[in-house]
């Protein structure tokens, strides 16, 4: 039995050890890139889990904020609902630095008084009203989801805090 020797040139031998030197590098170079990718995209999950979590923390402080003010308010508001209601809110709106409007409304819905620190005025999001209505039924405080504003484009937070004044 005998083998048939390959007559090749030698332009074809070279170009076929070439490759074959060359694919283990390839494939050496695909493996590298796909373990820094994974390595990359954990790292990145990571990091936004990070920012998340420190997102959650500055909104959740700013909502304390929001939250102690609104409680303060409901303490001091009155059967009264002249000015003073609404000196009231500016004051309150002006010594903090994480609301942007407040507004006092009555069990109907009706504005009693406003507040806004720009100019537009108070901006009252389109989920407003249905936020309005579990608050008032819970008792409690509420906070709503994230909206965007329909004026402006920025993004809004309903926070519902029930005050029932004192009847005599």
């Amino acid at each position: 039995l005998t083998v048939p020797a390959l007559r090749w040139p030698i332009k074809r031998k070279l170009l076929v050890l070439g490759i074959a030197a060359f694919l283990p590098l390839l494939c050496l170079v695909a493996f590298w890139a796909y373990w820094e990718g994974a390595h990359t995209r954990e790292e990145q999950a990571a990091h936004l889990g990070l920012a998340s979590l420190q997102a959650a923390r500055v909104i959740e402080h700013d909502l304390g904020h929001v939250h102690d003010l609104l409680g303060s308010l409901a303490a001091k508001l009155g059967p009264a609902l002249d000015g003073r209601l609404e000196r009231l809110l500016r004051d309150a709106l002006a010594a903090q630095p994480v609301a942007d409007s407040l507004l006092a409304l009555g069990p109907d819905g009706q504005v009693l008084a406003a507040a806004a620190q720009e100019a537009e005025g108070v901006r009252f999001t389109p989920g407003g009203r249905p936020r309005l209505d579990r608050g008032m039924a819970a008792g409690r405080p509420d906070v709503g989801d994230i909206e965007i504003a329909q004026s402006g484009g920025g993004s809004v937070v309903a926070v519902t805090v029930v005050a029932v004044p004192d009847t005599v």
